[in-house]
């Protein structure tokens, strides 16, 4: 590039103001080059997301890139306990938690946006017992791990209550999801609340289902939140983000033979399990998307009101939050254009 300046610079004709007045510019466009070079690429969109087969089509899309990696870098994180921390402390952009989740994040930071559904579990969440534990009365007395956040919470809150027991009839054990199997398996815990894939496995070895997701039909649902300046400023990525979901959805839902062996790989089940386990949640595509977030009265505004009652009902929340403000659809209806 010196080289054509200078070689048009001293072409034939060329006065010495002339040859000054080029060699001007293309010091200049040297630095221009040189100041745009330098400058530091924006850094990748950060997701951050724990392992559960709702979350899945985040890491196909990952593995399979249908969104650059340069631009969005999903973040496995052991627990729903570390994603939401990341949100709050800012290391993610976006957190991949449940409703309830989100209505806890929202009541201490209102700014919080849901931006995407990404499924509703019908029984893929449950209150495992050990074999010989056959009802909810039975858990009187005994020790019930679970995971230390809302969901968790929340559904042995709702399983209590089916069986007429208070939360003081049994003792809570903190439990992270990643120790569920060790704990289940060493005898500490009698009875324990997760969700797949550990559900699935713990099913494998002799566990036996006292209640589960699909007893309280549409309450527990998963959602992509971000706040409103990531919205404002990366909304192309989050727009490539939605689409490459739907895409990664597709492939899952179409439960072609490669995208089962490596989801199923990466969620640690059979390929039969994880058949079995996709049965037991709804992964809504666009338009279910679209009508689930703008749907006051029948969509996830009206999921939220009535999770939000139930947990500032048991205390799990400390302040109310204003569904219709917790919700950006903009993202999916712009994700649906071509």
């Amino acid at each position: 590039m010196v080289r054509g300046i200078n070689q048009v610079s001293v072409g034939r004709g060329a006065s010495k103001g002339g040859v000054r007045l080029v060699s001007l510019f293309g010091c200049l466009f040297l630095l221009l080059l040189c100041v745009t070079g330098c400058r530091p690429l924006p850094e990748p969109l950060r997701v951050g997301a724990n392992i559960w087969t709702g979350y899945e089509p985040l890491y196909i899309a990952q593995r399979d890139r249908l969104i650059p990696e340069e631009e969005c870098q999903v973040i496995r994180l052991a627990s729903a306990e570390q994603v939401i921390s990341a949100f709050r402390n800012r290391a993610v952009d976006v957190a991949a938690v449940t409703a309830d989740e989100a209505v806890q994040i929202a009541s201490r930071l209102p700014e919080a946006r849901i931006f995407l559904v990404c499924d509703y579990s019908n029984g893929a969440d449950a209150l495992l017992a050990r074999p010989g534990l056959g009802s909810l009365a039975e858990l009187k007395g005994k020790r019930v791990g679970l995971e230390a956040n809302a969901v968790g919470a929340y559904m042995l809150a709702q399983a209590l209550e089916t069986a007429g027991l208070l939360p003081s009839d049994i003792t809570a054990v903190p439990v992270p999801i990643a120790s569920q199997e060790e704990v289940y398996g060493a005898g500490r815990v009698d009875a324990v609340v997760t969700f797949d894939p550990v559900r699935s496995r713990l099913l494998g070895h002799g566990a036996q289902s006292l209640f589960d997701s699909s007893q309280i039909p549409g309450e527990i649902a998963d959602v992509l939140i971000a706040r409103p300046e990531v919205l404002q400023k990366r909304r192309p990525e989050l727009v490539r983000l939605v689409r490459a979901w739907f895409a990664a959805r597709e492939r899952l839902v179409a439960a072609e033979p490669e995208t089962l062996s490596a989801a199923a790989n990466h969620l640690g089940l059979t390929v039969k399990d994880l058949g079995e386990s996709l049965k037991l949640i709804e992964l809504p595509d666009p338009a279910a998307n679209r009508r689930l977030l703008s749907d006051s009265a029948e969509g996830l505004p009206a999921t939220i009101r009535r999770v939000a009652g139930e947990l500032q009902l048991h205390k799990l929340v400390e302040w109310p939050v204003d569904p219709e403000r917790m919700i950006d659809v903009t993202v999916v209806e712009g994700a649906a254009r071509p």
